[in-house]
């Protein structure tokens, strides 16, 4: 939940203007950008675990 909230805002942040107007590369940043992220926050936690 915490990585959606902070993602969104950064995310934001970069690329202001109205977001129901943003383009199909931006979204498709978007989605690959927050994917990559949670892989990259979540693959050490579930390595940690399986240890």
């Amino acid at each position: 939940m915490i990585w959606i909230y902070v993602f969104i805002w950064v995310f934001d942040l970069y690329f202001k203007g109205d977001k129901t107007k943003r383009t199909l590369s931006i979204r498709l940043l978007h989605v690959t950008l927050f994917e990559a992220g949670f892989l990259i926050l979540t693959i050490p936690v579930i390595s940690y675990f399986y240890r």
